[in-house]
């Protein structure tokens, strides 16, 4: 671990890497047609627990513990879902809410707009 932070390396960074490819996802970007809608996505990797999922989809995205629990298990073994559909402006900062919090816990959890 030292010498990780000795070449100013994160645990996360090498979790994302291994989870997803890329070191540092990128920020969100609001879509160019900024007046539609954009479907929030969930991509699966095999570090972040199935417990942060649900609290994510709930607290994120005021969803039921039936429905959060069902949207992670499609997440686990489809290895994406749809999470909600909203206003570009509004999924834009839902993906980067939800990057944020799983930054802070230490999970490489990929939220991306499509």
């Amino acid at each position: 671990m030292r010498e990780l932070q000795r070449r100013g390396v994160t645990r996360f960074e090498i979790t994302s890497y291994l989870a997803h490819g890329v070191s540092t996802p990128k920020s969100p970007s609001i879509p160019e047609r900024s007046t539609g809608d954009a479907e929030v996505v969930l991509i699966n990797d095999d570090f972040t627990p199935m417990e942060f999922v649900v609290t994510v989809l709930r607290e994120h995205f005021d969803l039921t513990l039936d429905a959060a629990v069902r949207i992670m298990l499609t997440i686990h073994s489809e290895g994406r879902a749809v999470c909600g559909r909203f206003a570009a402006g509004i999924a834009a900062e839902k993906v980067a809410l939800v990057r944020a919090a799983a930054r802070a816990e230490g999970h490489p959890l990929l939220c991306i707009l499509e």
